[in-house]
């Protein structure tokens, strides 16, 4: 075999000697098929020896890429599979906290775990023990029958498994066993130490044909009371059949272990545990006592290597020897967010590497052969070269007539075919052009209807938000102008039918109210003249030098009587001598007393309200802090919006049009300022308004 390849590349080199010397003899077709071969000769003989030669240097390369694919590939499926039974139990959590699932009537669930069940195909078991010793779970058999398990208050203290039929309605116990109780079950307790979502330690199930693990994710109240445990189980059964489906040479395995060296899962026929006779129990088997030649053999190299199983942090590649053979070894940790810690191990003898390469030689033997032959049936047919140009001619204007553009056509020759193909060359460069004018037209036609709908969009809105406009005020006028019009009638009316039956202070009582009310619809339409300005664009501002300290002073002087109505105590902390800002003075005191009517009227009595000053190198600030209600994260979003009503309400059922913060806001940004609210709720609110000085 090695001397296969020198050997056709030797006889390459005599066949084209001879031709070059007696070229006058042979025919034309002959020279061409017997050149055509020897080329083919001469190139597959010395690629097929240089990639002989190379073959061995590449074996390394391959094992390396092999081990990573594979080591790859377990890790890929672990991700996927290991996240089903939290994900299903964080599907339980997630819907006993919206309420969903009752677990005062624990019973009632059997429908939903047995649905809940079926859908999840990697897990075996789905359950919920509850903080009062409640529990109910469903596990699919081998035959495809589901069997849900109850204990509550019903069942006596028994735990009831009851056969289901193919609608997961009950049908009858099957079997009833006393004296559970889900929370002194090991699973259990270890989610409550933790305190978060966990796996428990592997197992081998009672049955004594596989080993599972459990994902366990603890519930608790807001108080950090605990509600309930969710469990989900997985067999590892279905990690050792799909390492067995993996394809790792002709004799390579892979398997899983534990940091402490026992067997998880294996692509060997060895189960991962075995019975102890001396505990007479099955238990996990370790990995350096499998009966597998190779798995014990890696384990023991591991362990001699390294000392600790601990110590390996990352992925590592080397080799080692059982019975002289070499072996190629991979290991790589796979852990995930719930606490799992295992090792990836695969191992591939080097001979499964060699029988590649041996059987990929001889296959290459046989292409070269099969080449040889279909060399010389394409020399003869290359001796057709005629028509050849003829072909390519018709091809391209079939493709033409489809409107696709053919590669232009390259023909060295001068005689009809050639003027034939140049002729075409220059009618589809010709239509090319076009076409590719007419796209670019249509794409400058379709770029400007796109911009037109852009801009009618942008209509569109601006209609829509105009359209929304009116509705609010609408119905502003309907609420706040038509009912207290209403009630002002109705008092004229009374009056004017009984004055004179009426005593005196009722007729007061009637007068202030209809003053009251006369007032609250004077200061809407008066914000409501305000915000048209505004958005207008009618406001004129005198933009001067103003001590803010006078204006605040005498506006808190003004509301002390309003405040103490309320049994609400106005602070005013003046920290500053003077208080000189770039404002327009109308506007300034329309925003501060905007600001702490609004204090005033959200804070519940026996309050305090405080007023400071604050003064940077850049800016001059008020704060208002009142010890209201607050606000929640949706009002303060709306805050200072147009129409806005607040979930807070006034506390003394004062008049409310929802403009004076969007007033406030408007001005306060027409006079280069800024304005904001720091508010939690339940914890009161600070109104903040700052404005330039003049050195900024």
């Amino acid at each position: 075999m090695r001397s296969f390849y020198p050997a056709i590349f030797y006889i390459s080199l005599k066949i084209k000697k001879f031709i070059f010397i007696n070229p006058s003899k042979l025919p034309l077709r002959t020279v061409l098929i017997i050149a055509f071969v020897t080329q083919i000769l001469a190139v597959v003989g010395l690629t097929g020896w240089i990639s002989f030669r190379h073959g061995q240097q590449t074996l390394d390369d391959l094992a390396t890429q092999l081990r990573h694919e594979i080591t790859a590939r377990i890790q890929q499926h672990l991700q996927a599979r290991m996240a089903m039974p939290h994900f299903a139990n964080q599907i339980n959590i997630d819907a006993i906290r919206l309420g969903q699932l009752n677990l005062n009537h624990i019973r009632q669930l059997d429908h939903y775990f047995w649905t809940q069940i079926q859908r999840f195909k990697d897990v075996s078991y789905i359950a919920i023990a509850t903080a009062t010793g409640e529990y109910i779970g469903a596990q699919i058999r081998k035959d495809g029958s589901v069997i849900v398990e109850i204990l509550d208050s019903q069942s006596a203290g028994y735990l009831e498994t009851w056969e289901t039929d193919k609608q997961g309605n009950r049908t009858k116990i099957s079997s009833r066993r006393a004296h559970y109780d889900p929370r002194e079950r090991p699973w259990y307790r270890a989610a409550v130490k933790a305190g978060k979502p966990i796996w428990s330690d592997i197992y081998v199930y009672f049955t004594g044909l596989s080993t599972g693990i459990s994902a366990n994710y603890p519930l608790y109240d807001d108080q950090g009371r605990l509600i309930a445990v969710a469990s989900a189980d997985f067999t590892l059964l279905d990690i050792g059949k799909f390492l067995q489906e993996l394809k790792v040479g002709q004799h390579g395995q892979t398997f899983i272990i534990e940091r402490s060296g026992l067997l998880v899962a294996t692509s060997s026929s060895e189960k991962p545990f075995r019975f102890d006779a001396s505990a007479q129990r099955t238990k996990q088997l370790q990995a350096i006592e499998s009966s597998n030649r190779l798995t014990g053999a890696t384990s023991h190299y591991l362990l001699a290597h390294f000392g600790d199983l601990t110590q390996i942090d990352k992925s590592y590649q080397l080799d080692f020897k059982v019975e002289n053979q070499r072996q190629f070894l991979q290991v790589m940790p796979f852990q995930d967010q719930w606490r799992l810690d295992w090792l990836i191990i695969v191992v591939v003898p080097e001979a499964d590497f060699m029988e590649r390469i041996d059987a990929s030689t001889y296959d290459t033997i046989r292409l070269v052969i099969v080449a040889l032959t279909l060399a010389i049936l394409i020399g003869i047919v290359m001796a057709r070269w005629i028509s050849e140009p003829l072909q390519h001619l018709n091809s391209a204007a079939k493709t033409l007539a489809q409107g696709k553009w053919h590669p232009i056509i390259e023909l060295n020759r001068q005689d009809e075919v050639g003027q034939l193909a140049h002729s075409f060359n220059c009618m589809t460069q010709q239509l090319q052009e076009a076409f590719t004018q007419l796209e670019e037209k249509v794409i400058e036609r379709t770029q400007a209807l796109e911009a037109k709908n852009l801009e009618l969009l942008s209509l569109n809105e601006q209609l829509i938000k105009l359209n929304q406009d009116k509705n609010d005020f609408l119905s502003i006028v309907a609420h706040d102008l038509k009912n207290p019009l209403s009630a002002i009638q109705g008092a004229a009316l009374l009056i004017q039918s009984d004055y004179d039956e009426l005593p005196k202070d009722q007729v007061v009582d009637f007068a202030s109210m209809i003053a009251g009310t006369s007032h609250n619809m004077f200061e809407l339409i008066k914000n409501l003249l305000e915000v048209n300005r505004i958005e207008a664009g009618k406001m004129k501002l005198s933009i001067r030098l103003v001590d803010i300290l006078p204006i605040l002073r005498r506006l808190v002087n003004d509301y002390q009587q309003r405040a103490k109505a309320k049994e609400i105590e106005l602070i005013f902390e003046p920290t500053l001598i003077e208080c000189p800002a770039l404002v327009d003075t109308n506007s300034l005191q329309q925003v501060l007393d905007n600001l702490i009517s609004n204090a005033i009227k959200y804070s519940p009595p026996s309050k305090c309200i405080t007023i400071r000053l604050k003064q940077n190198a850049s800016h001059v600030g008020c704060e208002i802090q009142d010890e209201g209600p607050g606000l929640s994260e949706e009002d303060k979003q709306k805050l200072f919006g147009k129409f806005t009503r607040l979930s807070a309400q006034p506390t003394a059922n004062e008049h409310s049009t929802g403009l004076g913060l969007f007033i406030v806001k408007k001005l306060v940004d027409n006079m280069q300022g800024q304005v904001w609210c720091d508010s939690e709720l339940g914890k009161g609110a600070t109104f903040i308004v700052e404005f330039p000085t003049p050195l900024h």
